[in-house]
């Protein structure tokens, strides 16, 4: 009997601890590491969540100080000032801003001054009289250069759109906002514009040496033309 009930006893006490154990093991982790990775995880999660809390609550904050003083300048209440709200992130994130820079044309024109024209004015003349201005190329192969600078500008006038609020900002009406679904076609009159130039300067540079006599025949006949035309003046009374 004795023996029995002991017996029993034991296998009841075993089955209690052991049911005492798995709680215990559910609750409270063996393994500390575990429970660590998920409050980690737990933490991380939530990190993000607290930071979009607080800029919105920032944006929301900034907005209302400028409501305020909005009222006090024009001498409203400040529920009579209307927000309108608008957001900019898309300009960011399906389009990019770009600037066509085209330097270097302006010098394919150049003022003359009266020495390299063999022109000597009067030390005390009353009258200003201003030296021309004179294409450094004959007009055939400046227009040809000039024409690839006008295809890029063009190109991004024609995929681009312009924003006052953006050209306010930053300080220039140069930078023309393109979306990323015409960035393609852009690039592609762009890349035309650039092997347009590359022919011209191409051409150029081949027919320097015939270019530079043709200047001088244009200037020499420009030359003998106005003297013609200045002896002739001479003779009226």
């Amino acid at each position: 009997m004795n023996s029995k009930h002991d017996t029993q006893s034991t296998s009841v006490n075993t089955s209690s601890n052991s049911f005492a154990d798995s709680v215990l093991s559910s609750v409270f982790s063996s393994k500390p590491e575990e429970k660590e990775l998920e409050f980690s995880e737990l933490s991380v999660s939530e990190k993000p969540k607290q930071e979009n809390t607080d800029m919105v609550n920032s944006i929301l904050s900034r907005l209302e100080n400028k409501k305020e003083k909005a009222a006090v300048n024009l001498r409203l209440e400040a529920d009579e000032v209307e927000a309108l709200p608008f957001d900019l992130s898309a300009l960011e994130t399906e389009g990019i801003f770009l600037n066509v820079d085209t330097h270097g044309f302006g010098s394919l024109t150049r003022q003359l001054d009266w020495k390299s024209l063999g022109v000597k004015l009067p030390e005390n003349r009353t009258v200003l009289v201003s030296p021309p201005r004179a294409g450094l190329l004959p007009n055939k192969y400046r227009r040809k250069l000039m024409r690839g600078a006008s295809q890029a500008h063009n190109a991004l006038k024609k995929y681009s759109f312009s924003f006052t609020l953006c050209e306010t900002v930053f300080g220039t009406s140069e930078y023309k906002w393109i979306p990323w679904n015409a960035f393609e076609q852009f690039e592609g009159e762009y890349k035309k514009a650039c092997e347009t130039l590359a022919v011209a300067k191409a051409e150029v540079l081949e027919k320097y040496d015939d270019i530079l006599i043709n200047l001088r025949d244009d200037f020499a006949e420009i030359a003998e033309d106005s003297a013609k035309r200045f002896e002739a003046t001479l003779d009226i009374p």
